[in-house]
């Protein structure tokens, strides 16, 4: 199975995405995130035969000498696939990716990186997604519903999620200069 790093926020941030999510979900929009084992995110990598165990200890020596990292989540966006997707963006910074390039650097020797398109070194759109597989009616819908919410939302990466996807488990939950759960 595919294997995704990915950056968790503090339970402010999240609450406030789980809000969207519900409001999504209860007009009938997009119902995925809010039933499902979705946490919000920010995806910074995905691999394909990863080494999980010997990675996490590698995470682990980076992760607790490093404090959390704050980003902005600014504006709404879309990507145009066969089908729509919204999500907020977050403003691009030298503390998230210099914090992305070395987790990759770290990883590089325990899997295979999958590219995906939005997350390629040099094409990589960090962003928390909202809904996905929307009809141009539903984009629509859905863009009404997010329109409405304060941006920007000052959000602490506070931990990294290693999931296995699209299954969504988690697997390990690694936090920045604290101690592991």
């Amino acid at each position: 199975m595919p294997i995704a790093i990915s950056a968790w926020f503090d339970q402010q941030t999240e609450d406030s995405v789980r809000e969207v999510w519900r409001q999504l979900a209860e007009s009938g929009v997009f119902s995925e995130f809010h039933d499902g084992p979705f946490r919000p995110h920010i995806t910074l990598s995905a691999y394909v035969n990863l080494e999980v165990d010997s990675c996490v200890a590698c995470l682990r020596d980076f992760l607790c000498t490093t404090p959390p990292l704050s980003v902005s989540l600014y504006s709404l966006g879309q990507f145009l696939l066969p089908t729509g997707a919204i999500y907020i963006s977050s403003l691009i910074n030298e503390p998230l990716l210099a914090f992305r390039r070395e987790i990759a650097r770290r990883l590089s020797s325990f899997g295979s990186v999958l590219f995906l398109p939005y997350y390629e070194p040099d094409r990589w759109v960090p962003h928390v997604s909202l809904a996905r597989g929307l009809t141009p009616q539903q984009l629509l819908a859905a863009f009404e519903i997010c329109q409405k919410i304060p941006l920007p939302i000052s959000a602490q990466v506070n931990r990294v999620g290693i999931i296995e996807f699209p299954i969504e488990r988690e697997l390990y939950e690694l936090f920045l200069k604290g101690k592991d759960a």
